[in-house]
């Protein structure tokens, strides 16, 4: 099984990062991955999921509200 994202903005920088118990487990433990758009210097379009915390992937909208307009590091 695989996604597909397409090019775009919102994949300008992105990461992901899973955390297993133990290498042979491919099942994560809690995973994060995160994507955003930064013009200037800031934040413009970010999008920030969760896994290992329920049955499905959470997408999280507060948090990505409040990236928006802050400064990139």
């Amino acid at each position: 099984m695989a996604i597909e994202v397409p090019p775009g903005a919102h994949t300008s920088r992105s990461g992901y990062l899973k955390v297993r118990d133990r290498q042979s487990y491919e099942f994560a433990l809690t995973s994060a991955a995160v994507a955003m758009d930064i013009q200037g210097g800031l934040i413009r379009a970010p999008r920030v999921a969760v896994g290992g915390v329920g049955t499905v992937p959470w997408r999280l909208p507060e948090v990505e509200r409040t990236l928006v307009g802050r400064t990139a590091v």
